[in-house]
């Protein structure tokens, strides 16, 4: 999430930024390299490979900070609340994830426990990995719902921009 995060907010700095503004990013880049190589150490000893990882996440959130700060003064008086998308669809994102979890937890221990009986052949993990995928197209349906119903607003905003570039070409 925060590679998608940082690369979305930083190729819109680098669209609307002036010279200054891009000089400034490369040196916040240049900070942001130290703390990696400061944070890599310490935390692959306490979490092996995983450390890099943490510390690549921590850097792309200190320059997803510094890019939303930018994208702040270039909407200056306006909310960054409607760069978010609406509660009801972080909470179908975060329902969503919690049933696909457990249905593949299902997944998992079903088959486990039909080897353990002796299956054998497709039979053992067809069943549960169909299931498991119905889920999943389930939930897809539900959060694309959710979000035509709570973001319908931003849809047409973003239906009207993209007719106006259209009409341009």
């Amino acid at each position: 999430m925060t590679l998608a995060l940082n690369g979305t907010s930083e190729a819109f700095i680098y669209a609307v930024a002036t010279k200054k503004q891009v000089l400034w990013l490369t040196v916040a880049h240049s900070v942001c390299s130290v703390v990696f190589a400061l944070l890599c150490a310490p935390l692959m000893s306490i979490h092996g490979t995983s450390g890099i990882v943490m510390a690549n996440c921590a850097v792309m959130l200190l320059r997803i900070v510094y890019a939303g700060s930018l994208i702040r003064s270039f909407f200056p008086g306006q909310s960054m609340r409607a760069a978010f998308p609406a509660p009801a669809v972080l909470a179908a994102f975060g329902a969503a994830f919690a049933v696909t979890r457990a249905s593949e937890w299902h997944r998992l221990s079903t088959t486990a426990a039909l080897v353990a009986e002796g299956g054998s052949g497709s039979a053992v993990w067809l069943i549960p990995a169909t299931i498991h995928i119905g889920v999943g197209i389930v939930l897809l349906v539900l959060v694309l719902a959710t979000v035509w119903v709570s973001e319908l607003g931003a849809i047409r905003q973003l239906a009207a921009v993209a007719a106006d570039h259209k009409k341009s070409d």
